[in-house]
């Protein structure tokens, strides 16, 4: 396979990995699909389509999200996930205890 291809394979693995350690379950899968509308597209035919796309288990049903960037694509993924709100969650438990540090002693 050509290397680029492997590049591309090896960041999706990546953002898996990432996302199954966050959900176990997940079993995502992203694609990224280039084809040519079929003659029956009507004013299209001919034009090129690319699609990223991510199928992943959101805990009770299956969800496949679209995006134009890898980054926004599992960043959308990660909300539908649940990730976002137990991160949400992390967040204000970390500023919490930040508040509740003891004033410093003056000398």
């Amino acid at each position: 396979m050509e290397q680029a291809l492997l590049n591309v394979a090896q960041i999706f693995t990546g953002e898996i990995h990432k996302l199954e350690g966050r959900k176990a379950g997940a079993t995502a899968s992203i694609s990224f699909t280039v084809k040519l509308a079929d003659r029956w597209a009507g004013g299209d035919a001919g034009k090129v389509r690319v699609e990223l796309a991510c199928n992943f288990s959101n805990g009770s049903t299956y969800e496949t999200v679209k995006a134009s960037e890898l980054g926004v694509l599992m960043d959308e993924v990660n909300r539908r996930a649940g990730f976002a709100d137990r991160e949400i969650l992390r967040i204000d438990a970390v500023e919490a205890s930040l508040q509740a540090l003891p004033a410093p002693t003056q000398e």
